[in-house]
């Protein structure tokens, strides 16, 4: 869409990306959706633009694919229906798209199929053999399986802005983007906005608006307020439209004694490269520097945000080299603090969510490290377990989301 040059922006931009590094080298389900769902949407662009067996191939695979990663795919369904028209003219056959969009669904169908091993079997209250009955149960239960226990247990809250909710914000997604990508990439994106409202591009540009659009609002109509990560499909297509505008900065034929453009563009992504490279490894808790950076970033957002329990190994060392021997832990995460030689005395039953042996208006002289999601009540039975920390300032913190307390006799 942008040439050479857009597509060099665009691997740049996806290079440095701190929500796309955390999320793919922590290995959830919202990677792969990520990838095959830009690119059936890509593979669909190319074949609806140009059709040919191979394009037809590609993006029949890339939809099964996508439909295999995440249950959240199923949105692609109706995106690729609505993007078949997006060439239409008046005279044409009006069926013709429709009749495209649905050759692709035997081959996505048969993809998909294969993923569950080609699976048949009945289902309760289903008398029939029904393809990939795994996710077909999973689908009429409307399961959602975060992966991590505490998320799905009745301790669980959502978090945002200093508060906590069981039912969720409207409004969670829209901050959480806000806050927690690059600055650099909002200002070009916004840029790119604004490009396609003065120049009534809007159908042209669908193949890059229309789908994170479908999507970011699903995820803020289901009122799982978990985290980024549930939008994270959306970012490769505000990558994209950055990089068309920084294609067509680059490209224009500007006077040689006018250079601020190029300049602007080479500040924009000297910034956004070095904001990634100092994030570096612990890319979750990335947040911009709008609220302070990711020291600040849980007064803001919490749970996978920031907290996924990534920091463990972490904390090993720190308290090796800060020589706590016995540093009280309230760890959240799957891992065993134990196993990595962090055998002390816990602040709360992890199987009850609630507190052990712990003073809490008045905690024993000695260091602490708490992980943000236990910090802000987000997980625990006893949400004002840790009200005594969250009124002081921490010492330090491991990996900002591990926050660590020297407490003073």
């Amino acid at each position: 869409m942008a040439g050479p040059i857009g597509q060099a922006a665009a691997i740049f931009l996806f290079a440095f990306s701190p929500n796309l590094l955390a999320n793919f080298s922590l290995a959830p389900t919202d990677g792969p959706l990520t990838a095959t769902y830009g690119m059936a949407v890509f593979g669909w662009y190319w074949y609806v633009k140009r059709p040919s067996p191979g394009r037809w191939f590609f993006a029949g695979v890339m939809l099964g694919l996508a439909l295999g990663s995440k249950l959240t795919a199923v949105l692609l369904l109706p995106i690729l229906f609505l993007l078949s028209y997006s060439r239409w003219r008046r005279g044409d056959n009006w069926w013709q798209p429709g009749l495209r969009w649905l050759s692709i669904l035997p081959l996505a169908g048969l993809v998909f199929w294969g993923l569950y091993g080609f699976e048949l079997r009945p289902l309760p209250g289903i008398p029939f053999p029904v393809p990939a009955a795994t996710y077909v149960n999973s689908f009429l239960e409307l399961q959602v399986d975060t992966g991590m226990q505490a998320e799905t247990s009745s301790n669980y809250r959502a978090y945002l802005l200093g508060q906590t909710s069981r039912d969720g914000w409207w409004y969670y997604f829209i901050v959480a983007f806000l806050i927690k990508t690059p600055l650099p990439t909002l200002l070009l994106l916004a840029t790119a906005v604004f490009g396609i409202f003065r120049r009534k591009q809007w159908r042209k540009m669908a193949w890059l608006w229309l789908p994170p659009i479908i999507l970011f609002a699903f995820a803020s109509y289901t009122g799982l307020n978990i985290g980024y990560r549930h939008i994270l499909p959306v970012l490769p297509f505000a990558l994209l439209l950055a990089a068309v505008v920084v294609s067509n900065v680059l490209s224009a034929r500007w006077p040689l004694r006018y250079p601020v453009p190029q300049l602007i563009i080479l500040i924009l992504s000297a910034w956004y490269a070095i904001g990634s490279l100092r994030q570096a490894p612990h890319y979750l808790a990335y947040f911009n520097e709008a609220i302070g950076g990711p020291r600040q970033g849980y007064h803001y957002l919490a749970d996978s945000n920031i907290d996924w329990g990534q920091s463990l190994r972490f904390l090993v060392d720190y308290v090796k080299q800060s020589g706590g021997d016995q540093t009280r832990i309230s760890y959240f995460g799957a891992a065993d603090p134990a196993y990595f030689g962090l055998d002390f005395p816990p602040l709360f039953d992890g199987r009850t969510g609630r507190s052990l042996d712990f003073a809490r208006a008045n905690p024993a002289p000695g260091q602490y490290a708490i992980s943000v999601n236990h910090l802000v009540g987000q997980v625990l039975l006893e949400a004002d377990m840790f009200d005594w920390f969250r009124r002081q300032e921490p010492q330090d913190n491991v990996g900002f989301s591990i926050q660590i307390y020297d407490v003073q006799a």
